[in-house]
């Protein structure tokens, strides 16, 4: 009996090893990411989008795009959404979980290190003061990454316009506005969109 679960775990080592070695250019895209970009989220795009479209060529910008998209619609962690679609497009269910796990290793250790850091009586308030505009600027990045990468027309400008007046002006949920528009744009491919 020992030498079956001795040899049973020695094929789940391997396995594991060998399936991590075949994911392991994923883990580390996104463990660099994840280590080079404070803020997380929508920072992560422009530099994902450079990576994977521009510079290795691993995706399609449409499907890059798709998947962001795909991500925001998701409830949750949005990086981790992010991380989880596209590590999926790369390698399949086990490339997802080496993109997510590549992403968390840094936010892990660097909530730790912050949490020993203030639990010995530090006060981040100007530290954070500092960072605020870097995170914004990184957001915008990604907001302008996104724009070019949705295909939006003059005639269809209107959209991003209402959805965003919307929710600052009226406090509309853009949960209900996600779940309109998606269902405006379904009814349009399906009864216009034959008929052009």
């Amino acid at each position: 009996m020992r030498d079956v679960r001795t040899a049973l775990l020695s094929a789940g080592i391997r396995a594991f090893v060998l399936l991590m070695t075949r994911h392991l250019d994923t883990f580390t895209l996104f463990l660099r990411t994840g280590l080079a970009l404070p803020g997380g989220g929508y920072a992560l795009v422009p530099r994902l989008e450079r990576e994977l479209v521009s510079r290795r060529a691993l995706l399609s910008a449409e499907t890059f795009h798709t998947t962001v998209s795909v991500a925001q619609c998701l409830p949750g962690v949005f990086s981790l959404n992010l991380g989880a679609g596209l590590g999926y497009r790369l390698g399949g269910r086990w490339g997802s979980v080496a993109a997510v796990a590549g992403l968390l290793v840094p936010a892990f250790a660097v909530m730790w290190l912050l949490a020993m850091w203030l639990a010995s009586g530090a006060r981040p308030d100007g530290w954070l003061r500092g960072l605020r505009p870097a995170v914004i600027a990184l957001v915008a990045l990604a907001a302008v990454s996104q724009w070019r990468g949705a295909g939006i027309t003059p005639a269809t400008l209107f959209l991003p316009l209402a959805a965003m007046l919307l929710v600052w002006l009226l406090g509309v949920s853009p949960f209900l506005i996600v779940v309109t528009v998606a269902l405006i744009a379904y009814l349009y491919a399906k009864y216009v969109k034959p008929l052009e």
